[in-house]
Formats: C-alpha cells, sequence, structure tokens
C-alpha cells in the first residue's frame, strides 16, 4: 500500500484522479469532496455544500475545477484552488448519479435518478439541454472524445447516444438482460463499452449500436468498466 487516504466520516464511494496525476478528490456519504495531494496523501481541500450523500464528481480538462452530484437532487460546480462552491445546478427531479465535464470544459452534463440527463453552461449555471427518452434511472454517462455527443446508461437495460449539441436520440444499444450500470467510451472515439447487472461487459460501435463483442464471467454486477489509453 502506497498511501492510505483517512479522513471521511463514512463510506467514499466516488475518487478521480486530476488529469495532471498530483491531487484524487474522493466524495461520499457525509456529505463532502476531499482533495488529496497524491504525492503524501495529506488532504489539502475539503468542500461542503451537498446536502445528501455525493454521487459523482469529475476534474475539469484545466483541473481547476471540480462537479459533483449528489442526492439533494444538485450538481455542483466548485473552484478547487480557491475552494469556494462557484453555482449549484438546479433541475433535476431525483438524485443525480454521475457527473462529466465535457473535453473542452465548456460545458458539463448530469444524469439523475429521474431518467434525465441534463447539459449545462458551467460559467453561468445555466440549462442548455435535457435528454429525456430513458422509461428508468440512469446510473451513469459520458462524452465522446470530441464533445459532439453523450453517452447515458440506465436501469432500463439500454444505453443513449446523443447530438450533444442538438439533444437528439442518435442511436439505442439493446441487449443487456439487467440494469446497466457503467458506460465509457473508447478515446479513438469509434467504440463504446458498458457493464450491466447481467454480469456482463459488452462493447458497441458508437455510430448505431451493433454489439461487437460481449464480455462474460463476471458471478455478479460489473459496475465499472475503462479503456487503457
Amino acid at each position: 500500500i502506497a498511501r492510505t487516504l483517512k479522513g471521511h466520516d463514512g463510506p467514499a464511494g466516488w475518487v478521480a484522479w486530476s488529469h495532471g496525476g498530483d491531487r484524487l478528490v474522493s466524495a461520499g456519504q457525509d456529505r463532502t469532496l476531499r482533495v488529496w495531494d497524491a504525492a503524501d496523501g495529506r488532504e489539502t481541500l475539503r468542500l461542503a455544500g451537498h446536502s445528501g450523500e455525493v454521487a459523482g464528481v469529475s476534474w475539469s480538462p484545466d483541473d481547476r475545477r471540480l462537479v459533483s452530484g449528489g442526492a439533494d437532487r444538485t450538481a455542483r460546480v466548485w473552484d478547487a484552488a480557491a475552494g469556494r462552491e462557484i453555482t449549484a445546478l438546479r433541475g433535476h427531479k431525483s438524485h443525480v448519479t454521475a457527473v462529466a465535464w465535457r473535453p473542452d470544459g465548456k460545458a458539463l452534463a448530469s444524469a439523475s435518478a429521474d431518467g434525465a440527463m441534463c447539459l449545462w453552461d458551467p460559467a453561468t449555471g445555466q440549462e442548455k439541454a435535457k435528454l429525456g427518452a430513458h422509461r428508468a434511472s440512469l446510473a451513469a454517462m459520458t462524452w465522446s472524445p470530441d464533445g459532439k455527443r453523450a453517452a447515458s446508461a440506465s436501469f432500463d437495460r439500454t444505453v443513449t447516444v446523443w447530438d450533444a449539441a442538438e439533444g437528439k436520440e442518435l442511436a439505442v444499444f439493446r441487449g443487456h438482460e439487467g440494469p446497466v450500470r457503467c458506460v465509457a467510451w473508447r478515446p479513438s472515439g469509434e467504440l463504446i463499452a458498458s457493464g450491466s447487472e447481467d454480469g456482463t461487459a459488452r462493447v458497441w460501435t458508437a455510430a448505431d449500436g451493433a454489439e461487437v463483442l460481449r464480455l462474460s464471467g463476471h458471478a455478479a454486477a460489473v459496475n465499472a468498466v475503462a479503456w487503457s489509453p
């Protein structure tokens, strides 16, 4: 064990490395975000403002801001240097389950148990679009590498790809036999991976949702998927 980071008053279910690799942010049931120095394990920043469990956290591409989602039905944007809340994003009808910055840092998205994904202007806090074709809770979302599309994973057993500029549904991936818990876009852009409570991870073509690979063997739900760089 290189480092053990202690400080949360309860389970910390979310972590994310800064893009520079020098910091780590964690978030959990104690309603806080904690930023840690990766070299020595010191807690360098504590962010409080959510009135419920924090579920989902993401660094901006320049590592200057953070966005978090919570059970209080908000996503919140934070100044990662000054340690203050910049804005609270309100519009979801249920708890926020995932958040992510667009690769250019000029927009961000939040996914919710209300079945919708919202796109936001982080500078003004204004909702730019609401994408809501799912029939059940969203568990995860991701941006395409070029930021032109977004993908959402849902308990309705589907993954949906959206045009992020116009808010249009482009493709629906069907095949999982249980709720879809996670989704990840391949860095080169042509494939999407998803994981489900059916115990499989699946790889799809991003353009039309054709299943090209099924990874089986897990005895329980697949809660996370990731591509190698």
